[in-house]
This record gives structure tokens, C-alpha cells and sequence, in this order.
């Protein structure tokens, strides 16, 4: 951003005292003093190569960032009370510093739709809010932000001077990591996945030096549970995405069965890598699975999937649509099955070690009697291990059951 805007000289951190103006928004997980040194370590360390992996994929793409100590601030200002304190209350802080300059508000679409809510923006607020800022909304999907925009117009009469730009627009580098939030790396510290692909070094030992997030906010089970119980919020994901995935293998198992009924090609089999089993174990799951899933197996290395495709495997990228093609074929033979379903892919969130950017992607395939056709997934790249496996794998046998309708 500070290199297409010349104009902007400095980005200044606004860091919460840990208690947030909206109610409906629980307080902060760590502690004031540890999101302090956290963000501190990051500022510090950004524009390292060796201790930032978005760092060195802006090196590799030969657009080296500006960021750093001279061009990146923290305003520690609401450390100063001990309740919570308003946006509007911050911005008139900052205009004192910058008097007569209207400040480049960042945020994402959530902003603008807090803002219609007169719970968390009076209206007097509100008002110097559209005066005093220019805002700068990342569009990160599913809620664009001129409907944000048009909804804060319609509920309380505001106009925004805002400028929205997508994932999309950002160099292709760049623009896997506009999709990190705060929610994906609690998750993934709950998960024990790696932080040195979303944080830099030392922010990430930190994290882990403090035990972090390890425990997570306490939520409600739904109440068809012990009301009793509780769940970590990745606990509770999870829950729903396993749910969704046994719900989709039941009707692809409804879809076979009445195949086998007609007298249709109803066999199927499964080649598996990233997914880690979780194909196999949702068609499993349920009775009689055995009238149309025979075979299934999980190919993980190049030596595995070389007992398949032979030679090939070691010439072939694992996350390409070559890959699942010769997969699926390879299967459909040794398996003897109508259908063959191939996944390869990379579930895991950036480790900060590897180059590839390819983290929350997977190619799909279906081998029939009528040929083979593939399908690629791409999912957002710090979403965790298991979010990616649940969610390539519920993917996989929709597309398969409307490749088969």
C-alpha cells in the first residue's frame, strides 16, 4: 500500500487495551503487554528476509518492502483507560497529532458493518467518523463492501468516503497473505500448527514462550449437547465441518445406492493424499458402505504414488491437475470400481520454510466409464490443517455427486 500510495508516509497500529467497544465481541485472548511485544517483534522484523517469510516472497519477487521501523507505528493511546474506547475517541487522539490531515483508515468490510449498529457508533460519532477519515476497506469475499457501504447509507443515513480493493488486485505474492486474520492464527496455535508462516520469528516464539491461544476462548456447545460442556472455538469448527462432511458422504452413499438400485455404474474408489484418510473414513461411515466403496487408499509420498502411476510421479507436481488425472485413472483400473475419485493437494498452513504457496489447494478427479474430469479447490492458505482436510474432503463428494447425477 505504501508503495501505490505515495502519499502515505507512516502506518500506525492502533492497539486495543483489551476491552472492545462492541458487545457483541468478546475481549481479547492475550493480555495488553503480550499483543505489545508481539506487534513490536513484528514491526522489528517484517522486512527480514531471514526472520519473515512474507519478507522473502516479496524479495523473490523482487518488490522488497518499505516496511519497518520508520514507516510503521503502534498507538498505545487506550492503554491510558481501563474501559473501552470508541474508534471515534481514537481518531480525534490521532488528528491531534496530524491537525488538519484526514487519516487512511484500514480495516475490512466488519468495520463498515459495525458501523450501521447504533449499539456501537452513535450517531455523533458516526458523523465525525465520515468527516475526519478516508477508508480503506479490504475485500476479502463473501461480504463485498459496497453492500457494507449501501446498508450504513440506508440504517443511519452516512456516506463514506472509502476505497475498496480485493485480494485479487494485490500481486500474486502478496495476496495470500491479505487473507490472515487474528481467528487463523489463534486457530492454528490451538492446532499446534507452525507460526513462522504467518507471524515473523520472533513474534512466533513469543507466541509459543507465552503459550498462547493454546486454550482458546470457552464457547457453548449447541444445545442439542450438555449445555454443560464446553468447546474451544476450533473445537467447535471442527465439529461443524465434520458434521457437514458426514452429511455430504451420506447423500453421495444415497446417490450410489440408488444407482446400484437401477442397475447404473454405482462403484466407487478413493485416492487420497492431503485429505489424509478423511475421503475414505466419510464414505465408511456409513452402513452398508460396502455395496459401493471397496477400496480406498492413501497415497501420501511419491514413492506411494509411484506404486500407482509408476514413473510418472516423480515428473509430476503433487498439487496439479496431471497428478489427480493419473491418480484416478490408475485406481479406476486397480480397483476395478465404475468410479475412481482422486485428491491431491497441500493441506497445511504456510511454515514459513517452504517456498510453495500452494497451501489450501487441492486438485480433485473423477476417473468413469465416460473419461476423466477434474476440479481444483482453493481455500484460504492459514485456515488449519484439519479445516483444509474437512473441507477439501466435503468438497470433493459434492462435486462427485453432481459429476454422477
Amino acid at each position: 500500500m505504501l508503495q501505490s500510495e505515495p502519499g502515505l508516509k507512516r502506518v500506525v497500529f492502533i492497539l486495543s487495551n483489551g476491552h472492545h467497544p462492541d458487545p457483541t465481541k468478546p475481549d481479547p485472548e492475550v493480555a495488553a503487554p503480550h499483543r505489545l511485544e508481539i506487534l513490536q517483534q513484528s514491526i522489528a522484523e517484517i522486512s527480514d528476509p531471514v526472520a519473515s517469510f512474507l519478507a522473502r516472497r516479496a524479495k523473490a519477487a523482487r518488490q522488497p518492502m518499505r516496511s519497518g521501523l520508520t514507516t510503521l507505528g503502534v498507538s498505545t493511546l487506550e492503554f491510558a483507560f481501563d474501559r473501552a474506547v470508541t474508534t471515534a475517541e481514537t481518531v480525534r487522539s490521532l488528528n491531534s497529532d496530524y491537525p488538519g490531515d484526514r487519516l487512511n483508515l484500514f480495516g475490512g468490510t466488519d468495520l463498515i458493518r459495525r458501523m450501521a449498529n447504533p449499539d456501537i457508533f452513535s450517531t455523533t460519532d458516526l458523523e465525525f467518523l465520515a468527516r475526519a477519515c478516508r477508508y480503506w476497506i479490504i475485500q476479502r469475499g463473501g461480504d463485498p463492501v459496497g453492500d457494507a457501504v449501501q446498508q450504513l447509507r440506508r440504517s443511519r443515513g452516512i456516506g463514506l468516503d472509502h476505497h475498496s480493493f480485493s485480494v485479487a488486485e494485490a500481486p500474486s505474492w502478496l495476496a495470500p497473505f491479505l487473507k490472515l486474520s487474528s481467528t487463523h492464527i489463534r486457530h492454528a496455535t490451538a492446532a499446534g500448527d507452525p507460526m513462522a508462516g504467518m507471524v515473523t520469528a520472533s513474534a512466533a516464539a513469543l507466541i509459543d514462550l507465552h503459550d498462547l491461544y493454546t486454550a482458546g476462548r470457552s464457547e457453548y456447545l449447541p444445545s442439542d449437547s450438555d449445555p454443560h460442556e464446553m468447546r474451544s472455538p476450533l473445537t467447535i469448527t471442527l465439529e461443524r465441518l465434520n458434521r457437514a462432511l458426514l452429511e455430504s458422504g451420506a447423500l453421495l452413499a444415497e446417490s450410489l445406492q440408488a444407482r446400484k438400485i437401477s442397475g447404473s455404474p454405482h462403484t466407487l474408489s478413493v485416492v487420497e493424499t492431503s485429505t489424509g484418510g478423511t475421503l475414505t473414513l466419510a464414505l465408511a461411515a456409513r452402513s452398508g458402505a460396502s455395496n459401493f466403496f471397496p477400496q480406498g487408499r492413501f497415497a501420501y509420498d511419491r514413492t506411494a504414488k509411484a506404486e500407482l502411476i509408476g514413473d510418472d510421479a516423480a515428473a509430476l507436481p503433487a498439487v496439479s491437475e496431471r497428478m489427480v488425472k493419473a491418480l484416478a485413472a490408475a485406481m479406476r483400473d486397480k480397483a476395478g470400481t465404475h468410479f475412481s475419485l482422486a485428491e491431491s493437494g497441500m493441506a497445511g498452513p504456510p511454515d514459513g520454510r517452504r517456498r510453495s504457496l500452494k497451501n489450501g489447494q487441492t486438485w480433485v478427479a473423477l476417473a468413469s466409464p465416460n473419461g476423466i474430469e477434474s476440479s481444483r479447490i482453493e481455500l484460504n492458505p492459514f485456515l488449519t490443517r484439519r479445516e483444509h482436510q474437512l473441507i477439501f474432503a466435503k468438497t470433493s463428494l459434492d462435486w462427485v455427486r453432481s459429476s454422477i447425477a
